[in-house]
C-alpha cells in the first residue's frame, strides 16, 4: 500500500475507520505524512468526536520531523484557532510555522504568508515581500498567487 500523502489522504476519505489503524502504524514509524493525515482526521472528527488536542500533538510531531505540510497546517490552526481550546491561538507562533513552510519551499505557505503581509492583518504589512512570495508561488504554478499578482501589479 502506498504511503504518499495523497494516497493516505484518499484512504482516510474513503474509509476513516479502516484507515485509522494503518495511519497509526505509520505514525509509530515516524511517518510525517501519516501524522498530517491522521491529525486532520482527528480535527475533522472522522473517528467520532473531534479531538483537536490529538490533532495538534500529531502536527507538532510532524513539524519536529521537518514536515513543511505540518508546519503549514499547524500554522493555519494557530493563526485562526477555530475549534481549538481557549489560548491555543498564537499569531506569532503561526507566522513562525508558516515561515518554516516558506523556507522549505511549501507553496501554500508562500501564498498564506503573502496574503497576511499584503493585508497587514495582525502582522506588519510588507507589500514588497508579499509580492516576492506571490511571484515565487506563481512561478511554481499557483493560480491564487497569479491572480494576486495580476491584481497588485495593475
Amino acid at each position: 500500500m502506498s504511503t504518499t500523502f495523497d494516497s493516505l489522504q484518499d484512504l482516510l476519505w474513503d474509509d476513516p475507520e479502516s484507515a485509522k489503524p494503518h495511519l497509526e502504524s505509520l505514525v509509530s514509524e515516524n511517518n510525517a505524512d501519516a501524522m498530517c493525515v491522521l491529525a486532520m482526521g482527528y480535527y475533522d472528527g472522522d473517528f467520532g468526536d473531534r479531538d483537536t488536542a490529538k490533532a495538534a500533538e500529531l502536527l507538532e510531531s510532524a513539524v519536529a520531523l521537518g514536515s513543511p505540510k505540518a508546519a503549514h497546517d499547524l500554522g493555519c490552526f494557530k493563526y485562526y484557532g477555530y475549534g481549538f481550546e481557549s489560548g491555543f491561538r498564537d499569531v506569532a507562533r503561526a507566522v513562525e510555522l508558516i515561515e518554516s513552510g516558506v523556507s522549505s519551499g511549501h507553496v501554500p505557505s508562500m501564498v498564506f504568508l503573502a496574503a497576511l503581509l499584503e493585508s497587514g492583518d495582525e502582522v506588519n504589512a510588507d507589500l514588497d515581500r508579499a509580492i516576492e512570495l506571490y511571484r515565487l508561488a506563481a512561478s511554481q504554478g499557483d493560480a491564487e498567487a497569479k491572480d494576486a499578482l495580476s491584481r497588485l501589479e495593475k
